[in-house]
């Protein structure tokens, strides 16, 4: 479902994703958001995890930059339903400060893609 609303004249778009698990009936939700937008010298990326049977499934939260090359796993690791709040502060794998300019991260649930965002990095 997509659901546009305008913001400081920038049209923003948020996006509710749902996947079906495989080989179970029910539904597992994933939704994140990163504030502030634009941001410097952090951001702070929400998100929320659903899953079947208050089991810890695999969550992955990665972020890319424009040319699809991965920035850093900022998230890698069992989670149990629940709402989360990770820190990220605008560097790489190696601890070195990146540019500023446009990235995204793409949240992955059970091995799945679930959700991509943009982030916006000014210093």
């Amino acid at each position: 479902m997509l659901r546009p609303f305008i913001s400081n004249n920038i049209v923003f778009a948020i996006a509710v994703l749902f996947i079906v698990i495989t080989g179970c009936s029910s539904i597992k939700h994933a939704e994140s958001d990163n504030k502030p937008k634009p941001y410097s010298p952090e951001t702070h990326i929400d998100f929320i995890v659903e899953a079947v049977n208050n089991s810890p499934v695999q969550v992955k939260l990665v972020i890319y930059n424009l040319t699809g090359e991965t920035v850093l796993n900022l998230v890698d690791e069992m989670k149990y339903p629940g709402k989360y709040s990770v820190k990220w502060d605008g560097k790489g794998h190696n601890g070195e400060s990146l540019k500023s300019g446009v990235y995204y991260y793409i949240t992955y649930i059970g091995g799945k893609e679930v959700e991509k965002k943009k982030l916006v990095l000014l210093k």
